[in-house]
């Protein structure tokens, strides 16, 4: 059926089925070429090699820190005392000298200070104690001169006292001798007084008696007196001796009771005047206003910032707090790398690394950062500090990595090693046993040697070639 109707098809129209067999034709060769074709070979390519960041076992390790940047030169000056911005004497920008007053504090807002009277008042009690000093220095030294002559006075009446002794005694013999022949007429009298003719007579010479007693009584009296007198180891005379002493003492102690008014009144004008000062900030150094945060008719209280300054003779530290044990191995020799806030890395060598805590349980590290890097930190900001610990001759037997080397399963760690192959590195992996962390860096105890040379980067896999950077 089929076949007589394509009979009829051609018999119609031979041209058009003679065209449509030849294309028919063309196309079953085109599909049978195809099929017919061989696959394709790839092309042999060259293996990729990756660039890494190698770490030679030998190397010192670097621990990276943070540290605090401590600048001296940047101050910050703040009020001492409450009160009234009255004058700021210096804008931001203006260059200042040492001891400039800075600003003008007052204790009221019209402008009075309290601490400026006190300290005229300091002023003028130090100039009378000082006025007066010599003159009260003048008296002390006649009443110590007063009290010599006074003692020597006394020394000289008792020796005036004992050359008139003898006269004395030698009254008071005669007077002796008249009490005697007065006692032998009285007898005599006595005895021949026969019917009362001597009692006038007896009366007479009891009355002379009489007389010459209360004259040697008197005598003795006034002889024992100045022999009390004139006597060195008498009462008398060591009270004199006492008196001038004590006098002495009293002179002695009232000087240095004057010395001691005045040095307490000059030191009483020294704290008026710190207490004024406070009042007036100056400048504690040659440098420039940077920042004065204040303004007229502010109030204040202590401890206000008043101004910034930055110095113009200034040094930078940075402080690295560690752990004991790091600060025992930080290497001496080899330089640390510190990276400054723009990028840049500087290598410094430790200035100086402490022995005892510092912060805490922290000893610290300190580096001295150079002048041409003053301005690219500021103070009080951290930065990352790469220290170098132990020496590059170690770590043979017991080697620190890089914690970014290692890769860990389950049950055991390895890294990945660059070795030789032909004129190619090809990363090879070694199982490794690890010991104790510090900062990025830990410690292998087993598994490689001197010379290994461990791949740092984590897109590398076993047998890629690398070739390091």
């Amino acid at each position: 059926m089929l076949l007589r109707r394509l009979l009829r098809i051609v018999d119609a129209k031979p041209l058009v089925s003679l065209f449509s067999a030849l294309f028919l034709l063309f196309a079953l060769i085109i599909i049978g070429n195809f099929l017919r074709r061989s696959a394709p070979v790839a092309p042999e390519t060259e293996p990729v090699v990756k660039t890494v960041e190698l770490y030679s076992i030998g190397a010192v390790p670097k621990i990276k820190l943070g540290g605090k940047v401590e600048k001296s030169g940047v101050l910050t000056i703040t009020a001492g005392a409450g009160g009234f911005v009255q004058k700021i004497y210096f804008q931001p920008g203006t260059s200042v000298k040492r001891g400039q007053q800075l600003f003008w504090l007052s204790s009221n807002a019209a402008g009075a200070t309290l601490p400026s009277v006190s300290r005229q008042i300091a002023e003028k009690n130090y100039q009378f104690t000082s006025d007066s000093f010599a003159t009260q220095k003048e008296l002390l030294s006649k009443r110590r001169e007063i009290a010599e002559k006074s003692d020597a006075q006394a020394d000289e009446l008792r020796d005036i006292t004992d050359k008139s002794l003898g006269d004395t005694r030698n009254l008071v013999s005669l007077n002796e001798q008249m009490l005697t022949s007065l006692d032998t007429q009285l007898n005599q009298l006595t005895q021949n007084n026969i019917g009362g003719s001597n009692d006038a007579a007896i009366l007479q010479v009891q009355q002379a008696k009489a007389g010459v007693l209360a004259g040697l009584n008197s005598l003795r009296m006034a002889l024992r007196s100045s022999e009390y007198q004139v006597s060195g180891e008498q009462e008398s005379a060591q009270l004199s001796n006492l008196s001038r002493e004590l006098t002495l003492k009293q002179l002695e102690l009232e000087e240095k009771s004057l010395d001691l008014t005045k040095e307490i009144s000059k030191l009483n004008l020294t704290i008026a005047s710190i207490s004024e000062s406070m009042m007036y900030p100056a400048s504690p150094c040659n440098g420039v206003v940077e920042r004065v945060p204040v303004s007229f008719g502010q109030s204040v209280n202590p401890g206000t910032v008043l101004a910034n300054i930055k110095c113009a003779k200034s040094h930078t530290q940075i402080i690295v707090p560690v752990s004991a044990e790091i600060a025992e191995h930080v290497s001496r020799i080899e330089k640390s790398i510190v990276e400054l806030p723009n990028g840049e890395s500087v290598e410094l060598a430790p200035v100086y690394v402490s022995t005892e805590p510092t912060e805490g349980s922290l000893q610290s590290i300190l580096f001295e950062l150079p002048a041409m890097y003053l301005d690219q930190v500021n103070d009080g900001a951290f930065v990352n500090v790469s220290i170098p610990v132990g020496e590059a001759h170690t770590t043979a037997a017991i080697p620190f990595v890089p914690l970014d080397s290692v890769y860990q399963t389950q049950n055991e760690a390895y890294v990945l090693v660059a070795e030789k192959n032909g004129e190619q590195l090809v990363a090879t992996t070694k199982t490794v046993r690890l010991g104790v962390v510090q900062g990025s860096y830990v410690e292998v105890t087993e598994g490689l040697g001197e010379g290994d040379q461990v791949i740092v980067d984590r897109n590398v896999i076993a047998g890629d070639v690398v070739v390091s950077q």
